[in-house]
């Protein structure tokens, strides 16, 4: 038989063992929306972000604030999957690298141009040098987000520190919302 000090060591390993299972369960559903967000696919590019936030918030200690204005309901599955890419992308940078507090996503369309942008608080970097050492950093997400721009005919721009002289990152999408249209999916045949 258990004494009593034995039987509360035993249920502080269950309570914690608990834990780490609860914590699992929302790394791996993190994981799972990462990878394949079905929300996207179903309702379109907004309802995703909103799912996003919904699940950073859950998972992480980061503080997310997102601003979202006009942006079209219609915009096609192959530019609304680049652009989500490339807020995913880089959410897990900031997540990764930048020892941030806050981030700050905002997409709008304005002047016939669909903008995105994603700020953080956190350590910045040097861009250029990240650029220069890729290959040997293993790094890949910046060169991503901008290939995935350029597909999409915008431009990516990389401030760090921002532009108000505030430590940190922000990373810019412009794209001309005409061109986010003429991203079709392949049709099947």
């Amino acid at each position: 038989m258990l004494s009593r000090q034995q039987m509360e060591k035993v249920f502080d390993e269950i309570d914690r063992l608990e834990e780490y299972g609860r914590q699992a369960n929302r790394e791996v559903r993190t994981l799972l929306f990462e990878l394949r967000p079905i929300t996207l696919e179903s309702r379109g590019l907004i309802s995703a972000i909103e799912s996003y936030h919904r699940q950073l918030t859950r998972s992480t200690q980061l503080k997310i604030n997102v601003g979202v204005n006009h942006i079209p309901d219609d915009i096609p599955p192959k530019a609304a999957n680049a652009i989500f890419s490339i807020i995913q992308e880089a959410v897990n940078n900031v997540r990764k690298h930048a020892a941030a507090t806050e981030i700050w996503l905002s997409i709008h369309v304005d002047n016939g141009q669909f903008s995105l942008a994603i700020e953080d608080d956190g350590s910045g970097f040097d861009y250029d040098a990240v650029l220069e050492k890729y290959d040997e950093l293993g790094s890949f997400g910046i060169l991503n987000m901008n290939e995935r721009t350029t597909l999409l005919g915008g431009k990516l721009e990389v401030l760090s520190p921002r532009p108000d002289g505030e430590n940190g990152t922000r990373i810019s999408v412009i794209v001309p919302l005409v061109n986010l249209y003429e991203q079709e999916s392949p049709k099947v045949k």
